[in-house]
């Protein structure tokens, strides 16, 4: 029996609904469960039992679906994992867990049998929370539209001991392949996980600013490189500033990155600071505290003309660390308005949140270096 017609047997969905997401799925791909929540027919959790029960599976407990330990995140190749879309959910002595989309497939199981050299019991879970924790755990691309669809996934923290009590997150060597490429890397396109908030939403979705961050956030705690943190957080920001603007502290220097909103440049590579003299962005980088007032000194005010916002009633400048280093900032103004108490919170956390997806994507990298010694 086919899905649709389990749903329709069960009186979960009528005949029109499932024929309306078969023609949703010849059209736009997908599975029939995810046209159907795509339509507003079905929820994601609801979907995921619905499959749980029509392949007499078990749906996986929510702590598996976010498990980082390297001895499950390892159990299969990354090459098998993006080929058949597949989630190791956790290891029992000789038995694998795995999240797959097509259980019943036995030539697929028998692959993954062989190359894992476990037995698998497969676990259902939707196209949709799949193709999201793909991107989590093993920096696969994942599609705008399965972002919107999934309900956010809880990210553990990285556990980061104080830097007198382990080893330097930002050493030298890190420091430097970070930041070697900031003057080369505007000229790549924008992340396709950053959609226009103001875009008209598709069919039978519903796009608010709230959803719009919620997926924002999601691309940020799981973006798969620097780049893709930049994107998601400047159109986060974005959404509580008209102006907002990304510079890069390095040697000393400031250096213009990246723009957006109303007639703010893309482009800002060629504004510069020297961080030993006096601004209110130097003193962020300084104290690595925030700046929120008014843009009263003359190289702030060039700054901020060479941003495109001359009439600023006030700004703020807010510190993004990976531990005591300053690596950028965030800039964000109202305009002739001074900004909102909740947008200069929100902004303050979307720093944090920045700070957060460099500090995972260091431990990602270190995390890979690591096992490809052993």
């Amino acid at each position: 029996m086919t899905f649709g017609r389990y749903l329709i047997d069960r009186g979960v969905c009528t005949q029109a609904q499932v024929d309306q997401a078969e023609r949703s799925r010849v059209v736009f791909g997908g599975r029939v469960g995810t046209n159907l929540v795509e339509m507003g027919h079905l929820g994601v959790e609801d979907l995921e039992t619905l499959l749980a029960e029509h392949r007499a599976l078990p749906v996986p407990p929510q702590a598996w679906l976010t498990n980082r330990d390297p001895k499950v995140r390892d159990a299969l190749p990354r090459q098998a994992i993006a080929k058949y879309h597949v989630l190791p959910l956790s290891i029992d002595g000789m038995t694998l867990h795995l999240a797959m989309l097509n259980p019943r497939d036995r030539a697929q199981i028998e692959e993954l049998q062989f190359v894992s050299g476990c037995d698998i019991v497969p676990y259902a879970l939707s196209e949709i929370r799949m193709r999201v924790l793909l991107a989590y755990h093993y920096d696969i691309p994942c599609d705008p539209r399965f972002l919107n669809l999934s309900p956010p996934i809880s990210v553990p923290e990285p556990e980061i001991p104080a830097p007198a009590e382990t080893e330097e997150l930002l050493d030298e060597e890190t420091f430097h392949a970070m930041h070697a490429d900031w003057q080369v890397a505007p000229h790549i396109e924008r992340s396709d996980l950053v959609t226009e908030p103001d875009a008209e939403p598709e069919k039978g979705t519903t796009h608010t600013r709230a959803s719009h961050a919620l997926e924002l956030e999601l691309a940020l705690k799981t973006a798969a490189n620097r780049d893709a943190i930049v994107d998601a957080a400047l159109a986060l920001a974005g959404l509580y500033a008209e102006g907002v603007a990304l510079f890069v502290v390095r040697g000393g220097i400031i250096t213009g990155f990246r723009g957006h909103g109303p007639l703010l440049p893309h482009y800002i590579e060629g504004i510069l600071l020297p961080v030993e003299v006096e601004s209110a962005f130097a003193r962020v980088v300084r104290n690595a505290t925030s700046y929120r007032g008014p843009i009263a000194e003359k190289l702030d005010q060039r700054v901020v003309t060479a941003l495109g916002r001359a009439e600023v009633s006030e700004a703020l400048i807010v510190p993004i660390r990976i531990q005591r280093h300053v690596v950028n900032l965030l800039y964000a103004d109202a305009g002739v308005r001074p900004l909102a108490e909740t947008s200069a919170a929100a902004l303050e956390a979307v720093a944090t949140l920045a700070s957060r997806a460099y500090q995972q994507l260091i431990l990602r990298a270190k995390s890979r270096q690591t096992s490809e010694a052993d």
